[in-house]
């Protein structure tokens, strides 16, 4: 791991708190002017639903919320997309689009969260507080809100918006028993609305052969799908060829019959990947094979485009049409050689795509010790940070579940490099539960004493911001045996340097949790031997970071005076390594301290440190800090914020102090901390004086 800071969180009970940052960047930063415009795309052939869109529509300008429901294959989603383009304008804060068929509601709930602006730090690790906080974030906005896959009623509440102004929609194949809700049914296509779906998805079909289609099939939406798919990829022109190319199969299969035996493999290889969707250019890991195309789209994937069997569901990114359950190929069938390959090489071009992505997030400073791994196509790199978050939100489960399918075959490399840049995505969402479960799977299967050292670190890390201290300190014990262990036997000069590094690291995070755990002598031995570590190995940026814990645990024990110059040093060592961060988090460590001794002059020290620290984009710690600044000087003469505290005085500086935290807690999404001192203002009238 890299030597990343441990910068103080300061809670209001007299203590303060280690949280391990990460090297972490600030996702969201200020209050977002423009809301989330989520959905699936609207295609063209979804006609005949005009009707439908409109009801719900009135219904949801009404305040009732809405169940969409029906048989599998009738179009939900469908309209449910079609509901979100119509009803933009009425929702000015924002839409947004839930599909639980695929992810977690735990996970769904989170995600919703940061696309509303919350700060990941302030959402709680259990289901329901953070449908807790939903209803606190949507109090007063009007967002429309849709939840895919929902089935029942308690799933359906967890996501329901507190806003009266807030609209909300649930797709549902069972409908909602809450009176609450108007359930709108959908049924088949009139057969007008499903001629116009198939004129529309087959553009070139006879006009004559329509309504005979129709007639013969039906208006079910899925088998209009299928349909037209069969009739394109086969050129098809009337009822007796697609009579013929069916040879009484169902829709589905007849399609994916028609297929080539390329295709075939290629269709069940992107079925059984992680996620629902794909990017375009992961199919670059095929072309030059056997069958296969050079240069463009693979020819067997444009047959799956062209058999409606993918779907491009925004620029660049697709989906497979699966068929109704039960009609799919069965996955007993024998896979060659070559498929067997390619799974892997997908998967590891995933992996290689999350180590870009944790570049593009984390930078390349960090330190990182899993391999670059093997593949014949490189993906394409992230233009910036802000993307790369993105496709971590996009991915992130598909990502965890490759990790699992990697410790399955116990493709060793493979799992610690997507562990490794998952770290990027887990550091800046705060979902250290979810860390860990990654973290442990990994170093389950890890090879090599590198891999264990550094999965360790890791592991061991999450589970201190979990309070899991006992296994904590197992996890980190092992690992640093496992890699002092390794320098007196490894002989590759890399993984001696590797070992070397993680040393240090796995010293350095021990010895924070044996601080948090009130056994100060050992933390000093062991964070002595870290910052021993850092100096035999030449790295200022380490040392400042080892120095400021050393410095926090010489605080802890009353030794203040070394505390103070421990922290002069460790600024010195962070201006040298030009990290700005460390240094104005050991500036506001040193004013703070001068400020609580009453020292001439500390106070404007601490100011200048906040403005250091808030350039350094460490906004939550600035904000804390004007929140302690505020309680020690009311302390210290000024009035406290009590009912019927008397007169109030001319001049509140203190107050000030609040305002300047709730101002940065409001403008970067630290809802929870926000409303607590916007309380405290409101029971002394202070807001808006």
């Amino acid at each position: 791991m890299p030597e990343a800071p441990f910068s103080g969180r300061n809670e209001f009970n007299g203590d303060v708190r280690d949280v391990y940052q990460a090297a972490s960047i600030e996702v969201h930063n200020g209050p977002r002017v423009v809301g989330p415009r989520e959905g699936p795309l609207v295609r063209p052939e979804w006609t005949g639903r005009e009707p439908d869109v409109e009801k719900i529509a009135d219904t949801l300008r009404e305040g009732r919320p809405v169940a969409i429901v029906g048989d599998e294959g009738c179009g939900k989603t469908a309209v449910a997309a079609m509901v979100l383009d119509a009803l933009r304008e009425r929702f000015p804060d924002g839409q947004l689009y839930v599909d639980l068929e695929h992810e977690e509601a735990s996970q769904a709930l989170h995600s919703m969260l940061l696309r509303l602006g919350i700060d990941a730090a302030q959402i709680p690790p259990n289901l329901e507080g953070r449908a807790s906080l939903l209803q606190s974030v949507t109090r007063d906005r009007r967002l429309l809100l849709v939840v895919d896959g929902v089935t029942r009623d308690r799933e359906a509440a967890q996501f329901r918006p507190a806003s009266k102004a807030a609209g909300y929609l649930v797709v549902s194949r069972n409908p909602m028993r809450d009176q609450d809700y108007v359930n709108h049914r959908l049924g088949p296509l009139s057969p007008q609305s499903a001629a116009d779906h198939l004129r529309q998805a087959c553009p070139n079909l006879d006009e004559a052969v329509v309504p005979r289609l129709v007639e013969e099939f039906g208006g079910h939406p899925a088998d209009l799908r299928a349909l037209a798919g069969l009739i394109r990829h086969r050129s098809l022109s009337d009822l007796f060829d697609v009579r013929e190319a069916l040879a009484g199969s169902s829709l589905f299969e007849g399609v994916y019959d028609g297929l080539t035996e390329a295709a075939r493999w290629l269709y069940r290889l992107l079925a059984s990947l992680p996620g629902t969707e794909f990017e375009r250019a992961l199919t670059g890991i095929f072309t030059g094979s056997r069958d296969w195309s050079l240069g463009g789209l693979p020819a067997p994937f444009e047959e799956l485009l062209d058999a409606g069997l993918a779907l491009e569901v925004r620029p660049g990114w697709y989906r497979v049409e699966h068929g109704i359950a039960g009609e799919a190929p069965a996955r007993g069938e024998a896979v060659p050689i070559d498929l067997f390959s390619a799974a892997y090489d997908s998967l590891a071009w995933h992996a290689r795509r999350a180590q870009l992505a944790d570049i593009a997030v984390m930078g390349r400073d960090r330190l990182r010790y899993a391999p670059r791994l093997p593949i014949r196509v490189d993906p394409p790199a992230f233009g910036g940070s802000a993307e790369a978050m993105e496709w971590f939100r996009s991915l992130h489960t598909a990502l965890q579940d490759s990790l699992r399918i990697a410790a399955r075959h116990r493709w060793s490399d493979m799992t610690w490099a997507l562990a490794e840049a998952l770290w990027a995505y887990f550091a800046n969402t705060a979902q250290d539960r979810e860390a860990a479960a990654c973290f442990r799977t990994a170093l389950a299967v890890a090879d090599g004493p590198v891999a264990v050292a550094h999965l360790s670190s890791m592991l061991g890390m999450c589970l201190i911001k979990t309070e899991a201290f006992a296994e904590a300190g197992t996890v980190l014990d092992r690992g640093l045996v496992v890699a002092t262990e390794a320098l007196s036997t490894v002989d590759d000069p890399a993984d001696r340097l590797s070992c070397t590094y993680l040393v240090g690291t796995l010293a350095e995070v021990l010895g924070r949790l044996r601080r948090r755990e009130g056994r100060f002598a050992e933390a000093r031995e062991l964070l002595s031997m870290s910052l021993a570590n850092a100096e035999e190995l030449g790295r200022p940026r380490a040392i400042g970071i080892r120095l400021r814990a050393i410095a926090e645990l010489l605080h802890d024990e009353g030794a203040f005076a070394e505390a103070e110059r421990t922290w002069r040093l460790a600024i010195d060592s962070a201006k040298e390594a030009g990290d700005e961060r460390n240094m104005a988090g050991a500036a506001l460590d040193l004013a703070m301290l001068r400020f609580a001794s009453h020292e001439r002059g500390a106070l404007a020290e601490v100011d200048a440190a906040v403005a250091q620290v808030t350039r350094a984009g460490l906004w939550q710690l600035a904000a804390e800090t004007h929140e302690r600044i505020a309680w020690a000087l009311a302390e210290r003469g000024a009035p406290r914020f009590n009912v019927g505290i008397g007169e109030v005085e001319p001049e509140r500086p203190h107050e000030e102090r609040l305002r300047r935290a709730l101002e940065l807690y409001e403008a970067h999404g630290a809802l929870l901390d926000a409303e607590r001192v916007r309380r405290t203002l409101d029971l002394n009238g202070a807001v808006g004086r």
